[in-house]
């Protein structure tokens, strides 16, 4: 008889510490269904409405959807956003990479200092990093322009020229995510065995051989979290072209995000936006995947 109730005993503690986990993990789902899964269910079912906040909503199916590949100013925020997201991420990443190598060398001296400049732009609010650079690009007392007077060159209208405004953000977005992407690779080299690189001397291996065949292998699974995260930061592009250039001149700095905005929240056509949202969910799931697939879908050493 007491056998049989040590193991019912037995049991029950088992029961509590197999359920104990999703207890924990309780509040963290609760959050990403709240704050994650409903909106996104939200503005998908929108997205089959004509709704401007107001009057009723009106079923309109997937015109919403079939609206957006015939809206001219839509399809060139597809393509500005993918120049931006290119460009940013091509750049940040690499020259990310080069500072994170830099300052993994036990020779440089104040490492940290070095590292809190460089990371500071990443905690700092995008807005009033935005004004700043505004400042600096202003075409009459700009500090940029400033710089160009003393060497002799003409003045630049740095947001206000349509062959220079995308190119102005684009310098503003690698400025301000290139410590973010070097403190990950700082992070991703210090995991790195020392014996490795020590085996390699012992084998005659010059530095670019140790980087080519050691460093940058083993740092796959870090260049994955980099490139992800940066093309999703870069596809959600929208504080500095609403406090720089609204989009212009003549569309040219116009994204995906503030174009949703604008539907959304100036024009009142919450399903069109919707639609655009979720259209813009879908390109970055497929990139992605894309990425997993490039990455040889193995993200772990």
């Amino acid at each position: 008889m007491s056998g049989s109730l040590l193991q019912v005993e037995e049991g029950m503690i088992m029961t509590r510490s197999n359920n104990l986990p999703y207890l924990f993990l309780a509040g963290s789902f609760t959050i990403i269904i709240i704050f994650k899964v409903i909106p996104i269910l939200s503005s998908l079912l929108i997205s089959f409405y004509q709704w401007d906040l107001v009057s009723n909503p009106l079923f309109v199916g997937f015109n919403n959807y079939l609206a957006l590949f015939n809206d001219q100013v839509f399809l060139l925020s597809i393509f500005n956003t993918f120049y931006y997201s290119l460009a940013t991420t091509v750049f940040s990443v690499i020259i990310g990479l080069i500072l994170a190598l830099l300052l993994n060398k036990k020779s440089i001296k104040g490492k940290a200092v070095f590292r809190s400049i460089f990371f500071l732009p990443a905690i700092c609010s995008m807005v009033a990093i935005s004004m700043i650079w505004m400042w600096m690009y202003d075409p009459n007392y700009g500090f940029l322009n400033y710089l160009l007077s003393i060497v002799g060159l003409s003045e630049l209208r740095w947001l206000s020229d349509p062959k220079l405004a995308m190119p102005s953000l684009i310098l503003l977005a690698i400025w301000a995510n290139v410590g973010y992407n070097m403190v990950i690779f700082l992070a991703g080299l210090q995991g790195i065995p020392g014996h490795l690189y020590e085996v390699a001397q012992i084998d005659g291996a010059s530095r670019i051989k140790q980087l080519v065949n050691i460093t940058l292998p083993l740092l796959k699974p870090t260049t994955f979290f980099v490139v992800t995260m940066q093309i999703i930061r870069s596809f959600q592009v929208f504080s500095q072209v609403y406090v720089m250039t609204q989009g212009g001149p003549v569309n040219k700095t116009e994204v995906v995000v503030y174009y949703l905005y604008q539907n959304g929240f100036e024009w009142f056509k919450m399903g069109y936006a919707s639609s655009i949202s979720m259209l813009l969910l879908v390109i970055v799931f497929v990139l992605a995947l894309i990425q997993n697939k490039v990455f040889g879908g193995n993200i772990g050493y």
